[in-house]
């Protein structure tokens, strides 16, 4: 469960939208563009911990995780590639 009085992250985009619907489309429009969406949640498999999956921790289709510092998904190593 999350934190008493934090918004599940997985509920972000459901929350933005209802949000939106309260208020003028100006308002509307700006908070949309201000919101990170589609929110996604991934699990850093070596610590267990989950993290948010947003553009300031991308780098191209991966994610850093803040807890490992390590990229998910991982990528697979080139068949080819050398490996120390």
């Amino acid at each position: 469960p999350h934190p008493p009085g934090r918004t599940d992250p997985q509920a972000v985009q459901d929350n933005a939208e209802a949000l939106s619907a309260l208020v003028d489309e100006e308002v509307a429009d700006e908070l949309m563009q201000r919101v990170d969406l589609p929110l996604q949640v991934v699990k850093d498999t070596s610590t267990g911990k989950d993290f948010l999956a947003t553009e300031f921790n991308a780098d191209g289709d991966a994610y850093r995780s803040p807890w490992s510092n390590k990229f998910y998904p991982e990528e697979e190593a080139d068949e080819g590639a050398d490996v120390p």
